[in-house]
């Protein structure tokens, strides 16, 4: 979670990916957007797409790990059960997330908004939040290609979600060269 304006109005929000089994108990590694990774808890439900008939989990049991969470499901019993979910992406409803605090937002909520420089200029969308342990860095798709912002007093200067607009300072900001 981070800091600013209310929630955006989506109703299911992208939690993570089931990268792998683990163990011969149906448990599976989830790779998890680092915003969202303390919503994970037994009970509850979330949606699921990809490689799999099921179209929703219960959790069962969930543990923080570094790497993501180990998690298990209702009905989700063995190992091979669990190698038919790797690569399915669970998506979660944001009802069923707890509360933010006045002025905080999900990481999630900022990816397609317009990023402008200080002056006005468009920059290129949000297409990505990179948590890297010291700051987030936000990816922007640009005309010239990706360019990397990193998300720290001086260089993000407003977040305006309901506008869908993020100030930016560029300079310093390394663009990508451009091809001819």
């Amino acid at each position: 979670m981070s800091k600013n304006s209310p929630a955006l109005a989506s109703t299911h929000l992208p939690l993570g990916k089931i990268t792998k089994a683990h163990g011969l108990r149906g448990g599976v590694v989830v790779a998890l957007d680092p915003s969202l990774e303390g919503t994970l808890r037994p009970g509850i439900v979330l949606e699921i797409s990809g490689n799999t008939a099921r179209t929703a989990l219960t959790v069962r049991t969930c543990t923080q790990r570094k790497a993501g969470a180990l998690v298990t499901f209702d009905g989700v019993a063995d190992r091979e059960a669990a190698e038919e979910l790797i690569g399915a992406r669970l998506a979660v409803t944001r009802d069923s997330l707890p509360a933010l605090e006045p002025g905080e937002y999900y990481d999630i909520d900022l990816v397609g908004s317009e990023v402008v420089a200080v002056g006005g200029a468009v920059v290129g969308r949000l297409a990505e939040v990179i948590a890297t342990g010291a700051n987030d860095v936000y990816v922007v798709a640009a005309t010239e290609g990706e360019i990397l912002v990193p998300a720290i007093d001086g260089v993000v200067l407003e977040i305006d979600l309901e506008g869908r607009r993020v100030v930016v300072e560029t300079a310093g900001l390394a663009y990508p060269e451009r091809r001819s």
